[in-house]
């Protein structure tokens, strides 16, 4: 049986593998913390590997993937919270608000992240859970429309599982691959490193 020290040994050999692929002016993973944030005074995102008090290489690897598949346009804006990202269309009634969604598009957003998670994993020799990532899409405002998209009655959601989970695994190697993630990171990287000297000469 696996001991907790040698757990911890493999996460932080993990995210040295993933520490690697970074450019750490960018994007750097800090010891502790959960999902990211926007370092202003230094002008960079801050990963954290944590799913509640558990370092997870996978955790801060996901999060490098939604800088990876985000629009270049909305990287450049900064964002402080969910990478700028809003569950739906916003309401207001009677001085309450929300947001809700009116189509899959969080489920397929979220689908390209995976796919680039589960390249990544591969290509670093981890185990990629792509039945577990699948399972995540319930938690999404758009999952009944995906189930819809796929006709898939709700009571059989298992099935909209493994839907999700065979679209990650396509998409893993086909659009969103390695080679595909180190281009769209470095793009995505060589823009945010220039926005910064536009920034700074205005």
């Amino acid at each position: 049986m696996t001991s907790v020290a040698d757990r911890q040994a493999r996460a932080n050999r993990h995210i040295g593998d993933l520490e690697a692929l970074l450019d750490s002016d960018v994007l750097v993973i800090a010891p502790r913390g959960m999902e990211y944030k926007y370092d202003r005074s230094n002008d960079r995102f801050v990963i954290g590997p944590h799913i509640v008090d558990v370092r997870d290489p996978e955790a801060a690897l996901h999060e490098v993937c939604h800088f990876t598949q985000l629009e270049t346009d909305r990287l450049l804006l900064r964002p402080e919270v969910s990478w700028g990202l809003v569950p739906g269309t916003e309401w207001y009634i009677a001085g309450k608000s929300g947001f809700e969604m009116h189509s899959d598009a969080d489920v397929q957003r979220e689908a390209q992240v995976w796919a680039y998670q589960h390249a990544v994993a591969r290509e670093l020799g981890w185990k990629p859970k792509v039945m577990e990532s699948a399972r995540l899409g319930t938690y999404f405002g758009g999952w009944c429309y995906y189930l819809k998209r796929h006709g898939i009655d709700f009571r059989q959601e298992r099935l909209g599982f493994r839907k999700l989970a065979e679209q990650i695994e396509e998409l893993s190697t086909t659009t969103h691959t390695f080679e595909s993630f180190k281009r769209e990171l470095k793009s995505r990287t060589e823009a945010f490193k220039a926005s910064r000297q536009e920034n700074h000469g205005n």
